[in-house]
Order: C-alpha cells, then sequence, then structure tokens
C-alpha cells in the first residue's frame, strides 16, 4: 500500500491521469475503426479480421503509453524552455541586475482553470487505476495458477494410439516439436494449457464416448492453437486487459479476437482432416458436455460462440463458405489501410496532447543597450565563462551580461513537473527575483505557489515587518496560519516592533487585536508579544485580571497573571485568604500556598492550634513540615 500510495502522489502522477482521460476517446476510436474494418471484411477469412482484431488491441495499448511518454518530455521541455534559455525575457528579469518589466498575463498566457482541480485529482486517478490493476492482476495470477494446476491434478498418459494420431495431425500442420497428450479428470472439453510446453488434455473417457472422426478433429483444433501460438496471444491479452480494464473497448476488441480464434482454428482443423461436417458434430458434442468455465490462459475447444461456429461450418451459404468463395482482396487491402491509418492519426493525436496549462511561448525580447544610468549601477560582471573546449564561451550580443540562474541548483525532471503542475511560471520567478529573492531553491518556489504566497503579498509583508525581505519559509508560515497584511498592521500597532515568528505565534494560539485590546483596557499597556501568547496558552482573560484587582491584587504583572493560572491562584482562593487577615500578601505568597496546598481551612486550623495569626512564611513551612510538626506536638502533651 505504501508503493501504491508514493507512486499516486509521484509528479509523473498528473501525466499518468491525463494519459487515463484521454485514453477514453482514443479508445473508442479505435474500436469504432474496428468495427469498420470488420464490416469491409465480413467476407474474408477469419485469419484476416483476427488480424485486424489483434492490430487494434496493440494499438489500444500503445496509445496510452506513448501519450504519457509525450506529457512528460512536453512539461520537462516546456519548463526547461523557459527557465533555462540564457537571454530570455523571464531569465534577465530574474537575476540580480534590474528586472525587466512582465506583461500583466490575459487570457492566452493564464493557466486553465481546472490545472488546480486535475492536480488535485491526478492522485485519486492514478490510486484508483492502481487499485484496479491489482484486483485485475489477482484475477490474471489466479488463471495461471489454474491452468498450471490442470497438467498436476486427476491427469494421466493417453492411449498410445491417440498419441500416435496427435503426432501425425501435428506434422499435418506443421507443427515440429514434440506436444505431450494427457486425459484428465478435471476438463469436460480438449483443452491445450502451457505457452513454452504445451500439453493437451482431453476429458477421462471421451475416446470411448465419441466417434474416433470427431475427436480427431478436435485435436486438430488445439494443434492449431498451439500453431498459431494462440496460448502466448491469450496472456498478452490479459496483460491488456488488466492494465487498460477500465475501457469498454479493450474487452469489446479482446472478445473479436477470441471469436476469430476459433473460426480460424476451425479452418485449420477442417483442412487438416478435411471433413466439416465431423467438425460441426464434435462441436454440437461438445456443447452437450459443456458445464465448467476454463481458466484464463486456456484454450479449450468449446471457445468463443459455438452455435455460431457450428452455423459457419454446415449451414447452407453461411460464413465460411462465403469466405472460402472468394478472397475479398480490395476489402482486404482496404481495411488493413483503413486501419493503418487509424493507428497513424491515434498516434499522432497522442503525440499532440496538450496539457491544460500548455501557452505558447513568448518569444524572447531582443536585448536591449544598457543606459547611462543602468550603466552606472550594473553590478561587476564575473570572469568571463569557459566552454567544455576550454575557451571562453562568447559574450551575449550587445555586450550584456550573462544571466545568473534565478533558481538556486540545478533543476531535475521532478522539479519541472512540479513547476507545471503548481504554475511556477517564468513570470512569477522573475517577480519573486525581483523582489531580493534571486537565489530561491525550487522547493521554496512550489511551496510559495501552494499556499497562495503572491509577489504582491511577500513586497507588503516585508514593508510591513521593516527589516529587508522576510524569509520565503516565513512568508510561507505566515501564509498557512493566515496572517495577513491588514491583520499584521492590527498588532503591530499594538505591540511595536514584531517578528514574522510573533506574528504566527499570535495567529495560533488567538491572540488577536480585540484579545490584546482587552488587556489594554483592564490596565497592562506594555505587553509583550510573549506575553499576549503565554497568557492565551493559559487561559489568562482581562475578566480574569479584572477580578484579581478587584482583591487588591493591582500590581500584577503578565508573568503572575500566568503563574496564578498555572497553580490554580483563582480570585476566589484570594478572598477567602484576605477574609483570614492576609490582606498584603505578595504574588508569590499565593503562589507559594497554592504550590503546598495551603488552604484557608488550613490555615484557620493551624492559626487556632498556634494561638497566634502566623506569618505566610510560617504557614508555608508548616505545612511542608506537617509531619514533623504534629509529632513534635505529641511528644510536647506526652511530655511529664
Amino acid at each position: 500500500m505504501r508503493l501504491l500510495a508514493a507512486f499516486a502522489t509521484h509528479p509523473a502522477s498528473r501525466s499518468a491521469a491525463l494519459a487515463l482521460i484521454h485514453f477514453l476517446w482514443q479508445g473508442a476510436g479505435v474500436a469504432v475503426l474496428l468495427a469498420i474494418a470488420n464490416r469491409l471484411l465480413r467476407r474474408a477469412s477469419a485469419r484476416a479480421r483476427y488480424s485486424a482484431a489483434c492490430a487494434a488491441l496493440a494499438i489500444l495499448c500503445t496509445l496510452p503509453v506513448a501519450t504519457f511518454a509525450r506529457l512528460r518530455s512536453r512539461e520537462a521541455a516546456a519548463a526547461g524552455v523557459a527557465l533555462a534559455v540564457p537571454g530570455s525575457r523571464a531569465t534577465r528579469g530574474a537575476v540580480g541586475g534590474a528586472p525587466e518589466a512582465s506583461p500583466a498575463p490575459d487570457s492566452s498566457t493564464a493557466p486553465a482553470p481546472s490545472t488546480d482541480a486535475l492536480a488535485e485529482a491526478a492522485p485519486w486517478i492514478v490510486a484508483g487505476w492502481l487499485a484496479g490493476v491489482c484486483a485485475f492482476s489477482l484475477r490474471l495470477f489466479g488463471g495461471c495458477v489454474a491452468a498450471r494446476s490442470l497438467t498436476r491434478r486427476q491427469t494421466a498418459r493417453a492411449d498410445s494410439a491417440w498419441e500416435e494420431r496427435l503426432a501425425r495431425l501435428a506434422r499435418t500442420l506443421g507443427i515440429r516439436r514434440g506436444i505431450r497428450l494427457l486425459e484428465s479428470a478435471a476438463v469436460r472439453v480438449p483443452t491445450v494449457v502451457g505457452v513454452v510446453r504445451p500439453i493437451v488434455l482431453i476429458p477421462a473417457g471421451i475416446a470411448t464416448g465419441m466417434p474416433a472422426c470427431q475427436l480427431e478433429s478436435l485435436l486438430a483444433h488445439e494443434l492449431a492453437h498451439i500453431r498459431r501460438r494462440d496460448a502466448l496471444v491469450s496472456l498478452l491479452q490479459a496483460a491488456a486487459e488488466t492494465l487498460l480494464f477500465y475501457h469498454p473497448a479493450i474487452w469489446w476488441v479482446s472478445s473479436c479476437i477470441r471469436v476469430e480464434r476459433e473460426n480460424a482454428c476451425d479452418d485449420l482443423a477442417v483442412e487438416a482432416t478435411g471433413d466439416a461436417a465431423a467438425h460441426a458434430r464434435a462441436l454440437l458434442e461438445l456443447a452437450q458436455r459443456r458445464a465448467v468455465i476454463a481458466p484464463v490462459l486456456t484454450a479449450a475447444a468449446d471457445g468463443g460462440r459455438l452455435w455460431n461456429r457450428i452455423a459457419r461450418l454446415v449451414a447452407p451459404g453461411g460464413t465460411r463458405g462465403r469466405e472460402l468463395a472468394g478472397a475479398a482482396t480490395p476489402r482486404l487491402v482496404a481495411s488493413a489501410g483503413l486501419l493503418i491509418a487509424g493507428a497513424v492519426l491515434a498516434l499522432g493525436a497522442a503525440a499532440r496532447v496538450p496539457t491544460p496549462e500548455t501557452a505558447p511561448a513568448a518569444a524572447p525580447a531582443p536585448p536591449s543597450s544598457p543606459t547611462p544610468a543602468a550603466s552606472s549601477t550594473a553590478p561587476t560582471p564575473a570572469a568571463p565563462a569557459t566552454s567544455r573546449t576550454g575557451r571562453p564561451a562568447p559574450a551575449p550580443r550587445g555586450g550584456e551580461a550573462s544571466p545568473a540562474p534565478a533558481v538556486r541548483g540545478l533543476l531535475s525532471p521532478d522539479d519541472l513537473v512540479a513547476f507545471r503542475i503548481h504554475g511556477v511560471t517564468p513570470e512569477f520567478i522573475a517577480e519573486i527575483a525581483a523582489l531580493g529573492y534571486a537565489r530561491s531553491s525550487p522547493d521554496q518556489l512550489v511551496a510559495l505557489r501552494i499556499h497562495g504566497v503572491t509577489p504582491e503579498y511577500a513586497k507588503e509583508m516585508s514593508a510591513i515587518f521593516g527589516y529587508g525581505q522576510v524569509p520565503l519559509d516565513d512568508l510561507v508560515a505566515l501564509r498557512i496560519h493566515g496572517v495577513t497584511p491588514e491583520s499584521a498592521r492590527s498588532l503591530q500597532a499594538y505591540f511595536g516592533t514584531l517578528s514574522p515568528d510573533d506574528a504566527v505565534a499570535l495567529r495560533i494560539h488567538g491572540a488577536d487585536p480585540e484579545f490584546v485590546q482587552g488587556f489594554r483596557e483592564a490596565g497592562y499597556e506594555r505587553l509583550s508579544a510573549d506575553d499576549a501568547v503565554a497568557l492565551r496558552i493559559h487561559g489568562a482573560t482581562p475578566e480574569f485580571a479584572r477580578a484579581l484587582r478587584s482583591q487588591g491584587l493591582g500590581d500584577l504583572s503578565a508573568d503572575d497573571l500566568v503563574a496564578f493560572r498555572i497553580h490554580g491562584v483563582t480570585p476566589e482562593f484570594v478572598a477567602a485568604i484576605r477574609a483570614l487577615g492576609y490582606a498584603s500578601l505578595e504574588p508569590d505568597d499565593l503562589v507559594a500556598f497554592r504550590i503546598h496546598g495551603v488552604t484557608p481551612e488550613w490555615i484557620r486550623s493551624t492559626n487556632q492550634r498556634a494561638g497566634e495569626r502566623l506569618s505566610p512564611d510560617d504557614l508555608v513551612e508548616r505545612r511542608i513540615h506537617a509531619r514533623r510538626w504534629s509529632t513534635g506536638d505529641k511528644e510536647e502533651e506526652n511530655a511529664p
């Protein structure tokens, strides 16, 4: 599952999602072409229609790969050209020199409205596709296991006479390798299992219950599957159905392949035996025997549409008769040309699929001669660059200095894809560089776009906090926690000099201007940002401060309020202590009372026993050493 999640969130997932989406119309177009080709080839041989269906399946498998590869290369190339071409308008605006003003984006260059939505949905699309692939892979694996088990359980060597007939039929069909013939109690119809070393399975006892000519015809049908290498094609079909399971065109084209495969094998079997009627009667016998479903990767004699195959063989004027009557060469050529043209058009369309935010690249503006003012402020040129041959690289035309890169480090393909996904355009990089961030990392630029940090926001925040450029990471943190220029100005009106970290902390803990204004009205004019955060964290409110002041504690600092909240010194506790005659206690005494458990009830009982009103320090000391004091009292009472 971790591998699934990692691939679904990879930058390439967006291109994969687009390829899967575009395959919907591409697959439908290929299916329409195959339907037209089948119509043209209705009088051609089954092998011709089989070849057309296989070609359609190959095109269907090629289209998503071509589309994905084209999307990835286009994204990387577009971003690379825009960011790395020396002397381009965007690059010159991103360097330390005077930035060139970029025109306001119009509708032709702005990202498509669906860009962000597609970027968010791409991982879910790819994750859903991967989940489906995993599910259908289990189906494929189960078919392999089931097909393999057919050759290992409930099997026995067939009669030697039938082995000789099988060998003779194999030679007739041009098969040179040895083929094993086994009787199996697990199959109900003759079946071929295996790709490299095929094995023909016949139901146990079928030789005694079926005429020899019919069984020989069925064996010829199975040998036709081996000669045509249909098991390998079936495996490739299953792989295509697993990877492109979501498109109905894949399943329809695959069914066409299976139907025409059985028809072509019937034709080869009839050619080998010379008796179409016997083969038809054998198929009729299979129709009565069929009671189980063969595994995915087996070729059974009852495959395809069995009743249509029987009618094709024996019906007067049937399909096979029409196929053998004429070669239908003009239609065959037309169908082949149609499929080839469709393949070329489909692959061409796949190669030209645009990304949602693809926009025409602006031609680089010709370099302009530096003005005297610009020349006086231009930075000292660096040492001339050298080429691979060791010679100094030629300087740009017009005396223009070679621009420094606006992004720190080399951009990887993943960086380029992330730039395209999140809209990090050359214009955006130039505007950020013009504010003094000329060496930003790719991750920082992507984070700015993800969290909506615009150049205007960065410029305004730098002006508010007033110490040059606010670090990009701080700008992202301010934006994440909702610190707007208006709220930052309001906070500075209360605290004076404020750092971005202070603004973020105040925002996180809810120490807003209303909260600070309440404390100012309660008499706390010089409250710092740290004090406001601490008060908010520990629940010290302006009402709490006023209630304590009403008990005679008017000089409490913010630290005292925080300590009172931490240790539970409430206005009610102070009132109870004052009622015992302790009206001038210090804040530290009250905190010490709460820390050591000096309660009003305990003070009252202790003072009664002592016969006087003990001082706060004595009360704390007695409370700390309560056991020693009580033991000493008992010893005094028991003294002679």
